[in-house]
C-alpha cells in the first residue's frame, strides 16, 4: 500500500465536534446533548448488531442486538399483548449503539459514563415515544437473559442458546422486531 497525499494532508479535526460521533446514517450525534432528530433506528440497529456483548469474550459472536431481541421475546411470553413493554425491552440497551457496552467491573468505576448512558436512553425512549418508567419492569427479564447467556458462554450449557446471529442477521431481525412492534402499537391505537 502506498501513501496517498490526499489522505496525508486531510485534516480530520475539521469535522470533529466535542462530545459528538458520526453515525452510519451520516448524522453527527452529540452524546452529551442528543438531538432527537439525530436518533434513528438505522443507527441503533446497525450499532447494536455490530457490537459484541461481553466484550466479545464468547465462543461464538453474540451481539447486543441479539441480546435485546431475546429480552423482548421473553417479555412477550409473559405479556403477549403489551407491545410497548416488548418494544422497551428491545430498546433497553439502545444507547450502547452509540457509546458501546462497557463491562460492568469498569462501568462501576466511571459514574459519568453511566450518566451519559442514562441521558441517551432517556432521549431514545423520548424519540420513539416509549415510557422510560418501564425500565424497572424490564430489568428482571434483562437479568434472566444475562444469566442464560452466562450459563451458555461460561458454564457450558450450550443448549440454552441454539442460534447465533451474525451482524447482518442481527440487524435485520432487530429491525423486523422493531417495525412489527410499532405496527402492533399503532394498530391498537385505532
Amino acid at each position: 500500500m502506498e501513501y496517498n497525499n490526499d489522505v496525508l494532508n486531510y485534516d480530520v479535526k475539521q469535522h470533529y465536534k466535542e462530545g459528538c460521533i458520526n453515525t452510519m446514517s451520516g448524522r453527527l450525534i452529540n452524546l452529551l446533548k442528543p438531538d432527537l432528530n439525530d436518533i434513528v433506528l438505522r443507527d441503533i440497529a446497525s450499532g447494536l448488531s455490530k457490537k459484541a456483548h461481553y466484550s466479545g469474550q464468547t465462543k461464538n459472536y453474540f451481539s447486543i442486538a441479539q441480546h435485546s431481541i431475546l429480552v423482548s421475546k421473553l417479555i412477550e411470553n409473559d405479556f403477549p399483548n403489551d407491545y410497548k413493554l416488548q418494544l422497551a425491552g428491545l430498546m433497553h440497551d439502545a444507547a450502547e449503539a452509540y457509546i458501546g457496552d462497557m463491562v460492568s467491573p469498569i462501568k462501576s468505576m466511571f459514574p459519568l459514563f453511566k450518566t451519559i448512558e442514562n441521558d441517551l436512553t432517556h432521549a431514545i425512549f423520548e424519540k420513539f415515544e416509549m415510557n422510560i418508567s418501564l425500565m424497572p419492569k424490564i430489568k428482571p427479564y434483562d437479568n434472566y437473559i444475562l444469566k442464560l447467556e452466562y450459563m451458555t458462554f461460561y458454564l457450558g450449557y450450550d443448549h440454552l442458546i441454539n442460534e447465533y446471529l451474525n451482524a447482518d442477521q442481527a440487524e435485520l431481525f432487530f429491525n423486523v422486531r422493531f417495525n412489527t412492534l410499532i405496527h402492533k402499537i399503532n394498530s391498537k391505537k385505532r
